[in-house]
């Protein structure tokens, strides 16, 4: 009897229903956050094992997000300022990153847009060995990268779980509940400079990418996962979703023309998040990652860019009934 009680602590807070709370009276959530965005544009060859990994010099950026019941939330990235000895030895980017969620219960619709431009070689050590610690890295100035697309998820069982409980915190889940998650997502990742993205010294290792200068991937994918969160007014929880998809990409080279082709790509996404969500402040910490695969059929090449971002967030819910 004693397992039987056990095993049912375990596993009816995995089946019993969640208590979702919209905050009725309270239409606008508004709130600030310190976001450190981690951007990667990773050109791998398998069969040599070698890697670049490409990022713009963004440390911490300000977002500030306002959202509108449990329908609409807007948020904007900007940067914070760099000191001049990391300009000195990573150089300077310009960047965009902006976003819009669409959410009712079931499902959510985000749409998003992020540029940079301006990247440094984090593995510059790797391409270059006589660099020192204090040496600037090697730079592209006009190494230029932009994303945008549109991303649905479905939950199957709102009942039981809030997406937005864990991000804008527009819900507040109020026991632990999780649900299945599926979806889909429509994008382009483009990227171009003005010379071949790959140096001179290490281009004998990176088979049809030796002399890439640009590319674009307009991609259709599928996703599926589970999310779960452990609730009350503390709260902790996630989802990790993943699935394949096709791209139509097209190459750009430098000294040559132009290739297309039609290739099969893989996209995953995690999110932990924890924090708290009271009747009138709300605060959370969490990590979010995104990566893509392009995988160029008939070679050991591969592009994956991937976004990480951690955030803490602190806000409030809006009586705007009563002003």
């Amino acid at each position: 009897m004693k397992f039987l009680g056990l095993l049912l602590a375990v596993f009816f807070p995995l089946i019993a229903e969640a208590d979702i709370y919209r905050y009725p009276d309270r239409e606008v959530h508004l709130s600030t956050a310190i976001q450190n965005l981690d951007y990667t544009l990773h050109l791998r060859d398998s069969s040599t094992r070698s890697d670049l990994f490409y990022k713009p010099n963004v440390d911490d950026v300000f977002v500030p997000r306002l959202a509108y019941k449990d329908l609409i939330t807007v948020s904007w990235a900007m940067g914070l300022g760099l000191e001049d000895e990391e300009k000195r030895l990573y150089g300077e980017t310009t960047f965009n990153d902006i976003r819009v969620d669409f959410t009712y219960q079931s499902f959510a619709i985000e749409a998003y847009y992020n540029q940079y431009r301006g990247m440094y070689l984090e593995n510059s050590s790797e391409v270059d060995p006589n660099l020192q610690d204090s040496d600037p890295r090697i730079l592209r100035p006009n190494l230029y990268a932009r994303g945008l697309g549109v991303t649905m998820t479905w939950i199957w069982n709102e009942k039981d779980f809030s997406l937005l409980a864990l991000s804008s915190q527009n819900e507040r889940q109020e026991s632990w509940g999780g649900s299945f998650l599926f979806g889909g997502s429509i994008n382009e990742t483009h990227f171009s400079a003005d010379q071949s993205i790959v140096p001179t010294a290490v281009q004998p290792q990176y088979d049809v990418l030796r002399q890439i200068k640009g590319g674009t991937f307009r991609t259709l994918s599928a996703k599926a996962g589970y999310g779960y969160t452990m609730s009350r007014k503390w709260f902790l929880g996630g989802y990790l979703m993943a699935g394949p998809g096709v791209t139509f990409r097209e190459l750009v080279y430098e000294g040559q023309e132009s290739s297309t082709g039609v290739e099969p790509t893989g996209r995953a996404e995690l999110l932990v998040s924890t924090g708290y969500n009271g009747d009138w402040f709300f605060t959370n910490l969490n990590y979010n990652l995104k990566q893509d695969f392009f995988l160029l059929t008939g070679s050991s090449s591969q592009i994956n860019p991937e976004l990480v971002t951690v955030t803490f967030t602190v806000g409030g819910h809006l009586d705007t009934m009563n002003w």
